[in-house]
This record gives structure tokens, C-alpha cells and sequence, in this order.
């Protein structure tokens, strides 16, 4: 129940943070009408094309929407990734890059440990055209300098959700990610 409600908030909280787009609510049809009339035994052709738009709002085309967003965790990190790209796809977004540095099962003790020492413990996963990819013994320090990303979540593992005196490393953690972003 708790890696339902954890996965669950934390797909909610990426969502809200990406809902400043929608459609336009335009809509384009063409049409091309050719006649054909016979007067005084001449045959004349007239082709008319019409062009009608009609809009809900009149905003001009959307430029490209970009978002990259990094996850430090484990397997809730990978839950809520995994189907992350279609859904800010689906949102608008054209230029989408997901990355996730996973070590199963993985504790914020852990990922600050791993920091700490520069171990080549995560595997690196990416998503930039709608396709998991990974790579195997990547450094925090490098899947935080991979991109320049827009969001970075940090995860707790699933025994320790919730529990307030597991989190005695957050905020060093916070500050590791913030001084090598």
C-alpha cells in the first residue's frame, strides 16, 4: 500500500508540474471544388479552393516544448518513469528527455554514500525518443551532469517511506545535486 500511494504522488507531483500546456483547439479543413460549364459550345473550367478555419482560442502556433527530468532512486523511481514519456508526449511536449539513476532497492543513505565516494554502483537509464536505453556503472555526479535538467526527484527506499528519521541525508543529498547540476 505505501509504494502505491509513494508511486502514486510521485507521478501526480511530475504531472502538475507539467501541466502549463493543452491544445489550441484549432481545427483546418481545405477543400477544392473544380466545375466544368458549357456556354455558347465552349467548355470552361473554374477551379475554387476555400480554406476555412475555424478556432476555440486564437493563439498562435505552440513553439516546441522541451522538459528533461532526472530521478535518483530505485524501483519506485523506475515505476513512475517508465510510461512518463508517452504521458508528457501526449501533454504536447516534442523534445522530452527522462533519465534515471537506478540501483534497485537503493536508500538515500545509499545514493549519499555512492556520492561520497564516486562508486560506478547505478545503472543509467535514458529515455529522449520514446525507448528506455541504459548503461551500466555510471557515477551520481555523472547522470546529474549528463543534461541540464528541469527537474530532479530523489526517492527513499520502500521500507523507509515515510519514516521521518530515515531521511538524516536529504539534505546533504540535496546539496550534492544542487552543486553538480
Amino acid at each position: 500500500m505505501k509504494r502505491s500511494l509513494s508511486l502514486i504522488a510521485l507521478i501526480l507531483a511530475v504531472i502538475m508540474l507539467v501541466t502549463a500546456c493543452g491544445g489550441n483547439g484549432d481545427v483546418t479543413t481545405t477543400t477544392a471544388a473544380t466545375t466544368t460549364q458549357a456556354t455558347s459550345g465552349t467548355t470552361t473550367e473554374a477551379t475554387t479552393a476555400t480554406s476555412k478555419t475555424t478556432s476555440t482560442t486564437s493563439k498562435p502556433a505552440e513553439p516546441v516544448k522541451s522538459i528533461k527530468i532526472l530521478a535518483i532512486g530505485n524501483s519506485f523511481s523506475w515505476d513512475a518513469m517508465e510510461h512518463l514519456w508517452d504521458i508528457l508526449f501526449d501533454m504536447g511536449y516534442t523534445d522530452i528527455t527522462l533519465g534515471n539513476m537506478y540501483i534497485g532497492g537503493c536508500s538515500i543513505d545509499t545514493h549519499m554514500e555512492n556520492a561520497e565516494t564516486g562508486a560506478k554502483a547505478y545503472e543509467y537509464r535514458y529515455n529522449k525518443y520514446g525507448s528506455w536505453n541504459s548503461s551500466k556503472n555510471y557515477t551520481l555526479e555523472a547522470g546529474i551532469k549528463k543534461e541540464n535538467w528541469d527537474i530532479i526527484t530523489v526517492q527513499q527506499v520502500s521500507q523507509d517511506s515515510g519514516m521521518l528519521s530515515t531521511f538524516g541525508n536529504l539534505q546533504k543529498l540535496i546539496n550534492y545535486v544542487n552543486a553538480n547540476k
